[in-house]
C-alpha cells in the first residue's frame, strides 16, 4: 500500500467512524494522522464521531488547532466533542476571532456557549472586542446576551461600532438589547441617532428610552430632522413633547420655508406664536406674529388694477 492510499484510508476510517480500526491504523510507522492540518481530525469531528476525535487527540501528534477543530464541533452543536477538545491543553478556544463562539452562537447552541464561556483560556476581548462587534453584526442575540450578562465584553467599544452598525441595517431586536444595557448610552456622540438616517421605528426606540435626554431648546434637532426632508422624525418629536419647536427663535419654522415641505409645515399647525409666510414677488418670508396680529396682517383692499405687495399669506 503506498503512502497516499494509507492516508486515504485514514481518512475513510474518520469519516465512517470506524474508531477500532484506527487506533490500530495510526500505529503504523508511516501513517501520520496529523498531515493535511489534522484532517482526519476534521473528518471526525464532521461527521460527529466522538469515538475519533478522542483517538485522534490522544495521539500527540494531532493538533487541535490545526483545523480548528473546536469551531466545527460548535458549528455542529456537539457538545461531547466540544468538551472532549477542550480537554486538550493545546487548544486555543479563541482561535480565528474566537470562532468557536460564533458558530455556536450561530447555531443557537445554548449548551455550547456557556461551556466555551467558562474556559478560563478564552478572550472574549481579543481583536479590541471583534468577537461583540461580529455577533451584533450578525444577529446572534443569545451570543450578544451571553457576552453582556459575563460583563467582559465591551458593548460601547470603537465608538459604539456595534450599535451603529445595528441603527444602519435596522436590526431592532439587536438595538434593543444594547440599549437594555446600562453601558449603552442612547445619548452617544451628541445624541448622533438623529442624524444617522435611521427609520422612525428607531427612533421612536431611542425616544422610548428613558435615559434620553431632549432639552427643550434644542430646536437644532427639528430644524436638522426638517433639512434632511424627515417629516416623520419631525411628526415623532412633535409627539414626544420634549423639545420645544418655537426655541431658537423659531429656527424650526424658518428652516421649513425654502423647501415648502408640506407635511413638515403641517405638523405646526397648533404652535404659538403663530408663524405667517407671506407670499411675494421674491419668493417666501417669514413673520412671526402674535395671535392678535394675524387678522391684521392680511393686506389691505386695493383700488381696481394695483396688485397688492403680498399675494397671499399662509398660516401654520
Amino acid at each position: 500500500m503506498t503512502l497516499q492510499s494509507g492516508l486515504n484510508y485514514l481518512n475513510l476510517l474518520c469519516i465512517y467512524g470506524v474508531h477500532e480500526e484506527l487506533q490500530s491504523w495510526i500505529l503504523v510507522p508511516h501513517i501520520d494522522p496529523s498531515v493535511d492540518k489534522s484532517l482526519a481530525l476534521f473528518f471526525g469531528v464532521e461527521n460527529g464521531h466522538f469515538e475519533v476525535v478522542n483517538v485522534l487527540l490522544s495521539d500527540g501528534r494531532v493538533n487541535p488547532n490545526d483545523c480548528n477543530a473546536l469551531s466545527r464541533a460548535s458549528k455542529k452543536g456537539r457538545l461531547d466533542i466540544v468538551e472532549r477538545i477542550l480537554e486538550d491543553p493545546r487548544t486555543d478556544p479563541s482561535l480565528d476571532n474566537n470562532a468557536a463562539l460564533l458558530s455556536a452562537g450561530h447555531g443557537h447552541y445554548k449548551h455550547i456557549l456557556e461551556r466555551l464561556l467558562l474556559d478560563p483560556r478564552i478572550n472574549v476581548t481579543r481583536d479590541n472586542n471583534r468577537l461583540f462587534i461580529d455577533s451584533c453584526a450578525s444577529q446572534y442575540l443569545l451570543l450578544i446576551e451571553y457576552l453582556l450578562a459575563a460583563g467582559r465584553a465591551d458593548p460601547a467599544t470603537q465608538d459604539n461600532k456595534a450599535l451603529k452598525h445595528a441603527i444602519r441595517h435596522h436590526h431592532i431586536n439587536v438595538i434593543r438589547t444594547l440599549l437594555a444595557d446600562s453601558r449603552i448610552d442612547p445619548n452617544f456622540e451628541n445624541q448622533a441617532i438623529f442624524s444617522m438616517a435611521a427609520s422612525a421605528v428607531v427612533i421612536q426606540i431611542f425616544l422610548q428610552d428613558p435615559r434620553m435626554t431632549l432639552l427643550p431648546e434644542r430646536a437644532s434637532i427639528f430644524v436638522q430632522a426638517i433639512n434632511n426632508k424627515r417629516s416623520d422624525i419631525v411628526q415623532l418629536l412633535l409627539k414626544d413633547g420634549r423639545i420645544n419647536p418655537c426655541a431658537e427663535d423659531l429656527a424650526a419654522l424658518v428652516s421649513a420655508v425654502p423647501g415648502w415641505v408640506y407635511p413638515v409645515r403641517g405638523f405646526f399647525c397648533d404652535v404659538q406664536p403663530r408663524a405667517v409666510f407671506p407670499i411675494t414677488a421674491q419668493g417666501p418670508e417669514l413673520r412671526v406674529l402674535g395671535s392678535s396680529q394675524i387678522a391684521s396682517s392680511v393686506p389691505e383692499s386695493q383700488p381696481s388694477g394695483v396688485q397688492p405687495k403680498t399675494q397671499t399669506t399662509i398660516l401654520v
